[in-house]
């Protein structure tokens, strides 16, 4: 069983209300640095992750990071469209790949 794995580090936000718990601080994000992923079988992807405050916290879900503040956010399963499979988790980083935009359509078609 693999569980977690590296990933090439990437610089995000995170939602404040995943961990305070306080619907007041829905809106508020923190930078942080997320540097691995776990992989559980029927669950979410969740990210390890560094706050710029230095708080570290595991199984932070996709659907509480961002590259950017959201003006529209979308709904969680928009943003992974099935489960995780298993535990057995790998990354492939293409460098060809690296830092290139690419377009994203949605299960509804939009294209972001």
């Amino acid at each position: 069983m693999i569980l977690n794995t590296n990933i090439p580090y990437f610089k995000c936000l995170i939602r404040r209300s995943h961990y305070t718990h306080n619907k007041n601080d829905y809106n508020t994000y923190d930078n942080a640095y997320a540097f691995g992923i776990q992989s559980i079988a029927g669950k979410i992807l969740t990210f390890h992750i560094m706050t710029d405050f230095g708080m570290l916290r595991s199984r932070v879900p996709i659907s509480e990071i961002f590259i950017k503040e959201p003006v529209k956010d979308i709904p969680f399963h928009y943003k992974q469209l099935w489960d995780c499979f298993s535990e057995n988790v790998t990354v492939t980083e293409y460098s060809f790949l690296k830092e290139n935009k690419c377009q994203v359509i949605l299960k509804d078609k939009t294209k972001i």
